[in-house]
Protein backbone atom coordinates (compact mmCIF):
# COMPACT_ATOMS: atom_id res chain seq x y z
CA UNK A 1 0.00 0.00 0.00
CA UNK A 2 2.84 2.47 0.83
CA UNK A 3 4.98 1.75 -2.12
CA UNK A 4 1.76 2.61 -4.16
CA UNK A 5 0.25 5.88 -2.82
CA UNK A 6 4.46 6.56 -3.19
CA UNK A 7 4.09 5.97 -7.06
CA UNK A 8 0.62 8.28 -7.38
CA UNK A 9 3.34 10.86 -5.45
CA UNK A 10 6.20 10.41 -8.17
CA UNK A 11 3.27 10.56 -10.86
CA UNK A 12 1.60 14.05 -9.38
CA UNK A 13 5.41 15.46 -8.86
CA UNK A 14 5.99 14.97 -12.32
CA UNK A 15 2.76 16.43 -13.40
CA UNK A 16 3.88 19.22 -12.03
CA UNK A 17 7.03 19.46 -12.76
CA UNK A 18 5.27 19.11 -16.38
CA UNK A 19 3.37 21.73 -15.85
CA UNK A 20 6.53 24.25 -14.48
CA UNK A 21 8.67 23.47 -17.43
CA UNK A 22 5.76 25.13 -19.65
CA UNK A 23 5.64 28.03 -17.50
CA UNK A 24 9.67 28.25 -18.47
CA UNK A 25 8.65 27.72 -22.16
CA UNK A 26 5.50 30.10 -22.17
CA UNK A 27 8.24 32.63 -22.40
CA UNK A 28 9.60 32.00 -25.64
CA UNK A 29 6.29 30.53 -27.11
CA UNK A 30 4.11 33.47 -28.83
CA UNK A 31 0.15 32.62 -27.46
CA UNK A 32 -0.12 33.45 -31.48
CA UNK A 33 1.24 29.99 -32.32
CA UNK A 34 0.48 27.98 -29.27
CA UNK A 35 -1.75 29.47 -26.89
CA UNK A 36 -2.29 26.40 -23.84
CA UNK A 37 1.65 27.40 -22.23
CA UNK A 38 0.66 30.67 -21.32
CA UNK A 39 -2.19 29.50 -18.85
CA UNK A 40 0.78 27.70 -17.32
CA UNK A 41 3.02 30.68 -17.00
CA UNK A 42 -0.03 32.50 -15.42
CA UNK A 43 0.57 30.13 -13.01
CA UNK A 44 3.86 29.59 -12.56
CA UNK A 45 3.99 31.22 -8.69
CA UNK A 46 1.52 28.37 -7.45
CA UNK A 47 3.59 25.67 -9.59
CA UNK A 48 7.01 26.86 -8.07
CA UNK A 49 5.07 26.59 -4.57
CA UNK A 50 4.31 22.89 -4.96
CA UNK A 51 6.88 21.73 -6.80
CA UNK A 52 9.26 23.24 -3.40
CA UNK A 53 6.50 20.99 -1.05
CA UNK A 54 8.17 18.28 -3.19
CA UNK A 55 11.33 18.77 -2.50
CA UNK A 56 10.91 19.28 1.26
CA UNK A 57 8.51 16.35 1.31
CA UNK A 58 10.80 14.20 -0.42
CA UNK A 59 13.85 15.29 1.42
CA UNK A 60 11.53 14.03 4.55
CA UNK A 61 11.18 10.86 3.46
CA UNK A 62 14.85 10.52 2.87
CA UNK A 63 13.93 9.69 -1.02
CA UNK A 64 16.68 10.67 -3.94
CA UNK A 65 13.39 12.05 -5.71
CA UNK A 66 13.60 15.33 -4.50
CA UNK A 67 16.53 16.03 -6.67
CA UNK A 68 13.50 16.07 -9.38
CA UNK A 69 11.50 19.05 -8.37
CA UNK A 70 14.71 20.97 -7.33
CA UNK A 71 16.26 20.81 -10.36
CA UNK A 72 13.89 21.80 -12.32
CA UNK A 73 13.21 24.61 -10.23
CA UNK A 74 17.02 25.61 -10.48
CA UNK A 75 16.63 25.07 -14.17
CA UNK A 76 13.97 28.11 -14.01
CA UNK A 77 16.45 30.42 -12.08
CA UNK A 78 16.02 33.14 -14.67
CA UNK A 79 12.45 33.22 -14.52
CA UNK A 80 12.22 33.49 -10.78
CA UNK A 81 14.67 36.34 -10.88
CA UNK A 82 12.21 37.75 -13.14
CA UNK A 83 9.16 37.66 -10.90
CA UNK A 84 11.29 38.23 -7.52
CA UNK A 85 13.46 41.26 -6.74
CA UNK A 86 15.41 40.64 -4.01
CA UNK A 87 16.61 44.38 -2.65
CA UNK A 88 20.01 44.01 -3.16
CA UNK A 89 20.37 47.41 -4.98
CA UNK A 90 18.59 49.70 -2.60
CA UNK A 91 17.93 53.21 -3.32
CA UNK A 92 20.11 55.83 -3.92
CA UNK A 93 20.17 59.22 -2.18
CA UNK A 94 20.44 61.76 -5.18
CA UNK A 95 20.87 65.25 -4.89
CA UNK A 96 18.71 65.08 -8.30
CA UNK A 97 16.47 62.62 -9.93
CA UNK A 98 13.24 62.74 -12.15
CA UNK A 99 10.65 60.95 -11.01
CA UNK A 100 7.84 58.94 -13.45
CA UNK A 101 4.33 57.85 -12.39
CA UNK A 102 2.47 55.30 -14.24
CA UNK A 103 -1.30 54.90 -12.98
CA UNK A 104 -3.88 52.77 -14.50
CA UNK A 105 -6.41 55.59 -12.65
CA UNK A 106 -9.34 53.01 -13.96
CA UNK A 107 -11.35 56.04 -15.41
CA UNK A 108 -11.55 58.00 -12.32
CA UNK A 109 -13.88 55.74 -10.44
CA UNK A 110 -16.67 56.61 -12.98
CA UNK A 111 -18.54 53.46 -12.83
CA UNK A 112 -18.59 53.65 -9.08
CA UNK A 113 -16.22 50.73 -8.95
CA UNK A 114 -14.78 52.41 -5.47
CA UNK A 115 -17.37 53.60 -3.01
CA UNK A 116 -15.81 56.40 -1.95
CA UNK A 117 -17.06 59.61 -3.56
CA UNK A 118 -13.98 61.83 -3.09
CA UNK A 119 -11.85 59.12 -5.19
CA UNK A 120 -11.19 61.49 -8.22
CA UNK A 121 -9.75 64.52 -5.75
CA UNK A 122 -7.96 61.70 -3.73
CA UNK A 123 -6.33 60.37 -6.87
CA UNK A 124 -5.36 64.40 -8.12
CA UNK A 125 -4.33 65.15 -4.10
CA UNK A 126 -1.85 61.99 -4.10
CA UNK A 127 0.06 63.05 -7.14
CA UNK A 128 0.22 66.33 -6.21
CA UNK A 129 1.80 65.13 -2.74
CA UNK A 130 4.05 62.50 -4.66
CA UNK A 131 6.44 65.68 -6.17
CA UNK A 132 6.48 63.29 -9.49
CA UNK A 133 7.78 65.13 -12.60
CA UNK A 134 5.97 63.05 -15.32
CA UNK A 135 2.76 61.22 -15.04
CA UNK A 136 1.81 58.46 -17.65
CA UNK A 137 -2.06 57.49 -16.88
CA UNK A 138 -4.18 53.97 -18.23
CA UNK A 139 -7.64 54.19 -18.21
CA UNK A 140 -8.01 57.79 -18.53
CA UNK A 141 -11.09 59.42 -19.08
CA UNK A 142 -12.60 63.23 -18.58
CA UNK A 143 -15.69 63.94 -17.65
CA UNK A 144 -17.32 60.84 -15.96
CA UNK A 145 -18.76 60.62 -12.41
CA UNK A 146 -16.98 63.91 -10.16
CA UNK A 147 -16.55 66.10 -13.59
CA UNK A 148 -13.05 65.20 -14.52
CA UNK A 149 -12.13 68.04 -17.35
CA UNK A 150 -8.93 69.77 -18.61
CA UNK A 151 -10.02 73.12 -16.02
CA UNK A 152 -9.77 71.01 -13.19
CA UNK A 153 -6.87 68.88 -13.85
CA UNK A 154 -5.34 71.70 -14.96
CA UNK A 155 -5.90 73.64 -11.35
CA UNK A 156 -4.83 70.51 -9.31
CA UNK A 157 -1.87 69.71 -11.51
CA UNK A 158 -0.77 73.68 -12.02
CA UNK A 159 2.62 72.48 -12.29
CA UNK A 160 2.29 69.99 -15.33
CA UNK A 161 1.88 72.37 -17.71
CA UNK A 162 2.73 69.99 -20.76
CA UNK A 163 0.23 67.31 -21.39
CA UNK A 164 -1.15 65.13 -24.17
CA UNK A 165 -4.55 63.41 -23.40
CA UNK A 166 -5.55 60.88 -25.81
CA UNK A 167 -9.27 60.66 -24.74
CA UNK A 168 -10.55 58.35 -26.92
CA UNK A 169 -8.05 55.88 -26.36
CA UNK A 170 -8.08 56.76 -22.77
CA UNK A 171 -4.40 57.31 -22.23
CA UNK A 172 -2.78 60.57 -20.98
CA UNK A 173 1.02 62.12 -20.07
CA UNK A 174 1.45 65.10 -17.92
CA UNK A 175 4.67 66.94 -17.33
CA UNK A 176 6.91 69.18 -16.02
CA UNK A 177 9.13 69.35 -19.11
CA UNK A 178 8.30 70.25 -22.33
CA UNK A 179 6.81 67.69 -24.90
CA UNK A 180 7.50 67.29 -28.37
CA UNK A 181 6.18 65.26 -31.09
CA UNK A 182 3.54 62.93 -30.15
CA UNK A 183 2.22 59.73 -32.07
CA UNK A 184 -0.70 57.50 -31.79
CA UNK A 185 0.27 53.75 -31.94
CA UNK A 186 -2.20 51.17 -33.58
CA UNK A 187 -2.83 47.64 -32.88
CA UNK A 188 -5.31 45.51 -35.20
CA UNK A 189 -8.81 44.61 -33.87
CA UNK A 190 -8.34 45.92 -30.19
CA UNK A 191 -10.78 47.57 -28.90
CA UNK A 192 -9.44 48.10 -25.29
CA UNK A 193 -5.76 47.70 -26.36
CA UNK A 194 -3.79 51.41 -26.63
CA UNK A 195 -0.30 53.01 -27.06
CA UNK A 196 0.98 56.13 -27.91
CA UNK A 197 4.60 57.53 -27.54
CA UNK A 198 6.11 61.32 -27.03
CA UNK A 199 8.92 63.11 -27.15
CA UNK A 200 10.04 64.91 -23.74
CA UNK A 201 12.97 67.15 -23.69
CA UNK A 202 14.90 66.58 -20.35
CA UNK A 203 17.55 68.35 -19.64
CA UNK A 204 20.07 67.85 -22.85
CA UNK A 205 18.46 64.97 -23.74
CA UNK A 206 14.84 63.61 -25.85
CA UNK A 207 13.68 60.72 -23.95
CA UNK A 208 11.07 59.02 -25.93
CA UNK A 209 8.21 57.77 -23.67
CA UNK A 210 5.54 54.78 -24.35
CA UNK A 211 2.32 55.26 -22.69
CA UNK A 212 0.74 51.62 -23.28
CA UNK A 213 -2.30 49.99 -22.19
CA UNK A 214 -2.53 46.41 -23.68
CA UNK A 215 -4.99 43.67 -23.98
CA UNK A 216 -7.70 43.41 -20.98
CA UNK A 217 -8.71 39.76 -20.10
CA UNK A 218 -12.42 41.36 -20.46
CA UNK A 219 -13.86 39.45 -17.49
CA UNK A 220 -17.70 40.40 -17.63
CA UNK A 221 -19.57 39.91 -14.02
CA UNK A 222 -20.21 36.19 -14.28
CA UNK A 223 -16.62 35.79 -14.65
CA UNK A 224 -15.36 37.97 -11.63
CA UNK A 225 -18.96 35.91 -9.30
CA UNK A 226 -17.25 32.75 -10.34
CA UNK A 227 -14.61 33.54 -9.23
CA UNK A 228 -15.25 35.18 -5.51
CA UNK A 229 -17.60 32.17 -5.04
CA UNK A 230 -15.62 29.43 -6.46
CA UNK A 231 -15.98 27.21 -3.19
CA UNK A 232 -19.90 28.04 -3.86
CA UNK A 233 -20.69 27.02 -6.63
CA UNK A 234 -21.86 23.62 -7.66
CA UNK A 235 -19.48 21.13 -10.03
CA UNK A 236 -21.48 21.96 -13.48
CA UNK A 237 -20.93 25.74 -12.51
CA UNK A 238 -17.25 25.05 -11.81
CA UNK A 239 -16.34 23.64 -15.28
CA UNK A 240 -18.34 26.20 -17.16
CA UNK A 241 -17.06 29.17 -15.37
CA UNK A 242 -13.22 27.78 -15.81
CA UNK A 243 -14.25 27.20 -19.17
CA UNK A 244 -15.74 30.07 -20.12
CA UNK A 245 -12.43 32.43 -18.21
CA UNK A 246 -10.08 30.45 -20.07
CA UNK A 247 -11.65 31.46 -23.39
CA UNK A 248 -10.97 35.06 -22.11
CA UNK A 249 -7.74 34.36 -20.98
CA UNK A 250 -6.30 32.62 -24.44
CA UNK A 251 -8.28 36.02 -26.15
CA UNK A 252 -6.36 38.12 -24.46
CA UNK A 253 -3.21 36.16 -24.47
CA UNK A 254 -3.10 36.09 -28.40
CA UNK A 255 -4.30 39.68 -28.39
CA UNK A 256 -1.52 40.92 -26.21
CA UNK A 257 1.66 38.51 -27.67
CA UNK A 258 0.59 40.49 -31.27
CA UNK A 259 0.77 44.47 -29.21
CA UNK A 260 4.03 43.17 -27.74
CA UNK A 261 5.44 42.63 -30.99
CA UNK A 262 4.95 46.54 -32.22
CA UNK A 263 6.13 48.36 -29.11
CA UNK A 264 9.09 45.96 -29.34
CA UNK A 265 9.79 47.18 -32.81
CA UNK A 266 9.20 50.16 -32.17
CA UNK A 267 11.36 50.95 -29.14
CA UNK A 268 13.83 48.98 -30.63
CA UNK A 269 13.82 51.14 -33.90
CA UNK A 270 14.02 54.31 -32.00
CA UNK A 271 17.00 56.25 -31.75
CA UNK A 272 16.21 57.89 -28.54
CA UNK A 273 16.29 56.57 -25.03
CA UNK A 274 13.50 54.98 -23.80
CA UNK A 275 10.90 54.37 -21.00
CA UNK A 276 7.81 52.50 -21.34
CA UNK A 277 5.18 52.82 -19.04
CA UNK A 278 2.73 49.78 -18.88
CA UNK A 279 -0.06 48.48 -17.67
CA UNK A 280 0.13 44.88 -19.45
CA UNK A 281 -2.64 43.02 -18.09
CA UNK A 282 0.36 40.45 -18.00
CA UNK A 283 2.74 38.71 -15.71
CA UNK A 284 6.55 38.56 -15.76
CA UNK A 285 6.31 35.23 -16.78
CA UNK A 286 4.92 35.49 -20.10
CA UNK A 287 5.60 36.13 -23.78
CA UNK A 288 4.23 39.72 -23.57
CA UNK A 289 6.53 40.44 -21.04
CA UNK A 290 9.65 39.52 -22.83
CA UNK A 291 8.43 40.81 -26.27
CA UNK A 292 7.83 44.56 -24.64
CA UNK A 293 10.50 44.84 -22.34
CA UNK A 294 12.63 43.67 -25.01
CA UNK A 295 16.31 45.01 -24.14
CA UNK A 296 15.22 47.84 -21.93
CA UNK A 297 15.97 46.84 -17.94
CA UNK A 298 13.15 46.39 -15.45
CA UNK A 299 12.93 49.38 -12.88
CA UNK A 300 11.07 46.91 -10.47
CA UNK A 301 14.02 44.69 -10.60
CA UNK A 302 16.19 47.00 -10.37
CA UNK A 303 15.43 49.04 -7.44
CA UNK A 304 12.33 47.00 -6.21
CA UNK A 305 11.93 43.97 -3.67
CA UNK A 306 9.64 41.36 -2.99
CA UNK A 307 7.04 40.16 -5.78
CA UNK A 308 5.88 43.81 -6.44
CA UNK A 309 2.17 42.96 -7.03
CA UNK A 310 0.41 46.09 -8.70
CA UNK A 311 -3.34 44.84 -9.47
CA UNK A 312 -5.48 44.58 -6.31
CA UNK A 313 -8.81 43.66 -8.65
CA UNK A 314 -10.93 40.14 -7.98
CA UNK A 315 -8.97 38.36 -10.34
CA UNK A 316 -5.91 36.94 -8.50
CA UNK A 317 -3.03 39.72 -7.39
CA UNK A 318 0.11 39.84 -9.81
CA UNK A 319 2.51 42.30 -10.70
CA UNK A 320 1.08 44.10 -14.42
CA UNK A 321 2.27 47.01 -14.30
CA UNK A 322 5.97 48.03 -15.72
CA UNK A 323 8.21 50.17 -15.84
CA UNK A 324 10.95 49.74 -18.49
CA UNK A 325 13.94 51.72 -19.32
CA UNK A 326 16.84 52.34 -21.44
CA UNK A 327 20.06 51.05 -19.84
CA UNK A 328 21.74 54.74 -20.25
CA UNK A 329 18.85 55.99 -17.62
CA UNK A 330 20.34 55.17 -14.17
CA UNK A 331 17.28 54.28 -11.88
CA UNK A 332 17.78 55.63 -8.67
CA UNK A 333 14.40 54.30 -6.89
CA UNK A 334 11.62 52.13 -7.64
CA UNK A 335 7.72 52.73 -4.93
CA UNK A 336 4.91 50.89 -5.20
CA UNK A 337 2.29 53.60 -3.74
CA UNK A 338 -0.26 51.52 -2.13
CA UNK A 339 -3.19 53.56 -2.43
CA UNK A 340 -6.92 51.78 -3.32
CA UNK A 341 -8.09 54.60 -5.33
CA UNK A 342 -8.04 52.17 -8.13
CA UNK A 343 -7.71 48.18 -9.03
CA UNK A 344 -3.97 48.87 -9.78
CA UNK A 345 -1.37 50.50 -7.75
CA UNK A 346 0.57 53.52 -9.01
CA UNK A 347 4.24 52.86 -9.67
CA UNK A 348 6.42 55.80 -9.09
CA UNK A 349 10.00 55.45 -10.49
CA UNK A 350 13.54 57.99 -10.47
CA UNK A 351 15.93 58.50 -12.44
CA UNK A 352 19.44 59.95 -11.53
CA UNK A 353 19.22 63.59 -13.65
CA UNK A 354 22.29 64.11 -14.39
CA UNK A 355 21.53 64.65 -18.26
Amino acid sequence: MRNFLHKILVFFCLLFIVGILLGYLCVYVSPETITFPALFGLAYPYLLCINIIFVLYWIYRKRWTFLLPLFIIILGWQTFSTYIAFGFNKTDLVTSEVKIMSYNARYFNKYNWNKDPETASNILEMIKNEKVDIVCFQEFLLGGAEAINISRIAASLSKFPYYYINNRKDLAIFSKFKIGSTSEISFDNSSSASAFYTDVYIGREKVRIFNCHLESNRFKRKDYEFINNLRQNAEKKNIDGAMGITKRLKYAFRKRANQADVINELVKNTSHKSIVCIDMNDTPVSYTYRKSRGDLLDSFLEKGSGIGTTYIGDFPSYRIDYVFHHENLECSSFKIKKVKFSDHYPIVVGFRKDF
